[in-house]
């Protein structure tokens, strides 16, 4: 296929391929002058890249039910510790991660593989969907109610009786135009926080469940890639929790988890729960959370190895914005780079350059137009 479209042009040959496979490619296809938009229109058809990841994960990924011992030894086991160096809590963790039960009583163990950027247009609580019968009756009460307030006001403005002096009175002062003003200032104020909160970047967790069941609402511990267990169970009072006034310990956050998503290729759904064995999206932790982290409701839960990237950041670049006067949006914005993309990296320089180092010039221009566009 690749020696007839790309290397030969032979047009009857591709013509006898495309006939035989049951494929309808376009004319346009045909007779464009590079012969890559051919291929992949061809291969498009014929092998769709979706179609073979998607069946491969199905067929060779292996169930969270059949994780091995030795496999939840190496994910517990950060850098060069050994798992039997690890405190007695944490090495009783290992049955949890064995177990890959969803039972009230198992300790919830969620890892965040990275955070990734999305538009808030697509979350769900953005959307645009059907009103009920209570909000439209809800609305027409309100409807009412404007109309008769309106209707008063008239009433109010027009000219009263004359009195003993001769002299003409309204009879009541007007209160209609202060209650429009004030409508008005409410809408402009909810359309400006609309406004703002469509421009806000919003981050999505994209984590699993190893244990338990994490839930809506639910108060968390977030353990950084560098958390010690040992330093923690030391400080920590004996059968303590998330809701108790916790002392400080390095790389420990506590966080309420706001929302949870199903991932529907672009699409995300709301959930309630979601149990062990389960991939999600979390929102809500872009405070808590840069690149990667570990989510538990047990002090002892170890932090998980992050991830190996075989993309390692090698094209170093100086950035800088056009205009002097941008510079505070420059740097909010890498920032916002660096915890979307696991492959880039933001340095900033002695001499105060803001320096961005990407995985090659096609990931670097990408990240240049997600700064100018995004």
């Amino acid at each position: 296929m690749y020696d007839a479209v790309v290397t030969r042009r032979d047009k009857e040959k591709v013509e006898k391929m495309v006939t035989s496979l049951g494929l309808k490619v376009m004319s346009r296809d045909l007779r464009h002058s590079d012969p890559r938009v051919l291929l992949s229109a061809i291969c498009s058809q014929w092998i769709p890249v979706s179609q073979a990841v998607l069946s491969m994960v199905c067929e060779k990924l292996p169930s969270p039910a059949e994780i091995s011992a030795e496999r939840v030894e190496k994910l517990m086991s950060v850098g060069v510790r050994r798992f039997d160096s690890l405190p007695e809590k944490t090495q009783e963790l290992k049955k949890a991660f064995l177990d890959c039960s969803a039972d009230e009583t198992a300790p919830v163990i969620v890892f965040v593989s990275k955070m990734f950027a999305v538009d808030s247009k697509t979350l769900p609580r953005n959307k645009q969907r059907p009103l009920t019968q209570e909000e439209i009756a809800q609305r027409r009460e309100l409807a009412r109610q404007r109309h008769a307030e309106r209707q008063a006001n008239q009433s109010a403005e027009s000219p009263g009786s004359a009195d003993a002096g001769g002299t003409s009175t309204l009879a009541a002062p007007a209160s209609g135009g202060v209650t429009d003003a004030l409508c008005a200032q409410t809408e402009a104020l909810s359309v400006r926080t609309t406004l703002e909160d469509e421009n806000k970047e919003h981050f999505v967790a994209f984590a699993r469940v190893y244990s338990g069941i994490v839930r809506r609402g639910q108060k968390v511990f977030v353990l950084g890639p560098k958390y010690d267990p040992s330093l923690a169970l030391r400080a920590l009072p004996e059968g303590c929790s998330v809701a108790d006034a916790l002392p400080s310990i390095p790389h420990m956050a506590c966080c309420t988890v706001d929302n949870l998503y199903l991932l529907m290729g672009r699409e995300l759904e709301e959930l309630d729960e979601v149990p062990s064995g389960n991939v999600l999206g979390i929102g809500g932790m872009e405070e808590f959370i840069l690149k990667s982290a570990t989510i538990s409701t047990s002090p002892a839960c170890p932090p998980f190895t992050p991830l190996n990237f075989e993309a390692t950041p090698i094209v170093r670049v100086a950035v800088e914005p056009k205009h002097p006067s941008e510079m505070p949006k420059l740097v909010r914005g890498m920032k916002l780079l660096n915890q979307a993309d696991p492959c880039a990296e933001v340095l900033i320089q002695e001499t105060g350059e803001h320096v961005l180092v990407t995985a090659g010039e096609v990931h670097l221009q990408r990240c240049l137009d997600d700064l100018r566009e995004r």
